[in-house]
């Protein structure tokens, strides 16, 4: 059974007083004119059209120097629920072209499906006349369900379709990919997202499927596995395991997830300098002949950020040691992102910088960067926290506000032409949405 929060009130006139006096508080935003991202009816038409147009597309047949993007088939098509082409359909990829992990897939991802089906989710949630987008949510379901493995050591886990045989060979099966916690966590929150929202939609099924993957990954040595060895993908962990607890109930997945968001939360820096509240984890990448360490990085903070906003929002607020040491790391990355990351001149520029300090504490240069595919990992951690921290013991008013205006200013940069941006906008609507209508997000 899910375990039940105190009532606010009650909390509130407890330990008001030491949340003034001992504990982090969000920081104040740039002065500037805050007001949500509004899409039109034809905006959001054209969102789903667009989407569409990027689901079930004609499978490759081909690969060569000469067609170094491939040749589509006029006959063979991915299914509906299936968007892209992994790969070779992200921003300024060559299919041809041999890169440091080997000759790139051009089987649809995972993580993208994932993405994709959770945006349309949260699209007819906020608004139940899109029936396109109903649609497209259970033919990403469907793709899901059939795509996880369900027999095997393997059982419940998901392939990450990386690489191809060679520059021509477009053989992407084991040995040359394999099972990878990152497409597996995100398969499985999307299979959790849409169990919770109570669509009457193969609803045994996904439960089953739920399951098998929680069960994946519970085997894993989150400490230890060479396979999650940095905070993101710890992270990932968190993220998913908390999803299927708020689905079944599992204490042994809500004691999972808070066992590894106790590690990330001690593997935090903490201190005086701007770097206090980072991940020095993952070991150290070079990128244009600056050492930075990896889970610095925008993307990665933020997604460490998503998973400990997760474990937040499942331990009850009764549980006020752990669940103050949660709020208050929570609290030390995401004011690392209001002060040093947000453009503080300027609240329409809707970019945060991509790196911090260098490895020996030179500063970066001011790279206010998104990759397309990226921006749903940093929007969905800061407009969940602006949704978890409205009314919340744990946040005052003015910190709840000064989150509400973080995701103003990165949701400024959305828009309906790019396709890329569908689980960006379906997220920021429908939560962004239930902040301001007061309505609870999903239905248990």
């Amino acid at each position: 059974m899910i375990k039940n929060n105190l009532t606010i009130a009650v909390f509130v006139s407890t330990f008001g007083f030491a949340f003034a006096q001992e504990h982090e508080v969000i920081h104040d935003m740039p002065a500037g004119d805050y007001a949500k991202k509004e899409f039109t009816a034809d905006e959001i038409n054209l969102v789903e059209k667009n989407s569409d147009d990027f689901s079930g597309m004609p499978k490759i047949i081909a690969v060569n120097e000469a067609n170094p993007n491939g040749v589509e088939s006029e006959t063979e098509k991915w299914p509906e629920g299936a968007w892209g082409r992994g790969y070779a359909t992200w921003p300024n990829m060559v299919l041809y072209t041999k890169t440091a992990y080997g000759y790139f897939a051009c089987k649809p991802l995972i993580r993208d499906v994932s993405c994709f089906t959770r945006g349309h989710l949260f699209l007819y949630l906020d608004n139940n006349s899109l029936t396109t987008s109903l649609r497209l949510v259970k033919a990403g379901i469907d793709y899901l369900l059939d795509e996880q493995i369900k027999e095997g050591k393997e059982k419940g886990a998901y392939m990450w379709w990386l690489n191809r045989e060679s520059d021509t060979s477009l053989n992407m099966n084991a040995p040359i990919n394999k099972t990878q916690p990152y497409e597996t966590t995100y398969a499985l929150v999307a299979l959790c997202d849409f169990y919770r929202s109570g669509i009457d939609y193969r609803r045994d099924e996904i439960k089953i499927a739920i399951e098998l993957s929680a069960k994946h990954l519970e085997k894993i040595n989150w400490k230890k596995s060479s396979k999650v060895n940095n905070s993101n993908m710890r992270s990932l962990g968190i993220w998913s395991l908390a999803a299927v607890y708020q689905v079944t109930g599992d204490e042994k997945m809500y004691d999972k997830a808070v066992e590894i968001a106790e590690m990330i939360i001690d593997m935090q820096r903490v201190d005086s300098t701007s770097e206090n509240g980072l991940w020095y984890t993952g070991g150290v990448d070079q990128v244009d002949n600056y050492r930075i360490y990896h889970d610095t990085k925008i993307y990665y903070h933020c997604m460490i950020l998503r998973g400990l906003i997760e474990a937040f929002e499942i331990v009850p607020d009764d549980e006020t040691e752990l669940k103050w040491k949660i709020a208050d790391a929570m609290k030390r990355g995401l004011n690392h992102l209001i002060d040093y990351r947000v453009d503080r001149s300027n609240s329409k520029n809707y970019k945060l910088r991509y790196a911090s300090k260098t490895e020996n504490g030179e500063q970066m240069p001011d790279w206010f960067s998104h990759e397309l595919i990226d921006f749903d990992k940093v929007l969905e951690p800061i407009v969940k926290i602006a949704y978890y921290s409205k009314n919340s013991p744990y946040f005052t008013e003015q910190e709840h506000q000064n989150l509400l205006k973080l995701a103003y200013q990165i949701g400024y940069g959305l828009n309906a032409t790019e396709k890329w941006y569908t689980p960006t906008i379906g997220m920021y609507q429908y939560y962004i949405g239930s902040v301001l209508s007061n309505r609870n997000v999903f239905t248990n």
